[in-house]
């Protein structure tokens, strides 16, 4: 059986030491949600990126991940959109992580 409580206290330590703020896990009521890195380390099975660079995975969720699925993060940007429902213009962060496929 495995403790998911030791895992995600193993895993937010990892992603606090490594100075990623963008990652996000969280427990709720009935599951784990897992965001950008946090969503590839819960995946039960990875895409060959994440084959290739040997990331270990916990399994905790019953997903397939696609490491850098909407681009790599360094490809991430910030931008000020003029948008008709502001006065001024909005600043807007686009980040590019991970994702799931099937």
């Amino acid at each position: 059986m495995i403790d998911v409580a030791e895992h995600v206290i193993a895993l937010e330590k990892t992603l606090a030491e490594s100075g990623e703020k963008r990652e996000v896990v969280k427990i709720k009521q009935r599951g784990i949600v897992g965001t950008c890195a946090g969503l590839v380390l819960l995946a039960k099975e990875g895409d060959e990126e994440v084959v290739k660079t040997k990331q270990p995975l916990l399994g905790l969720m019953d997903v397939k991940v696609k490491r850098n699925a909407f681009g790599r993060q360094r490809e991430s940007f910030e931008t000020l959109l003029k948008l008709t429902i502001f006065e001024t213009p909005f600043h807007a962060v686009f980040i590019f992580s991970s994702g799931t496929h099937g």
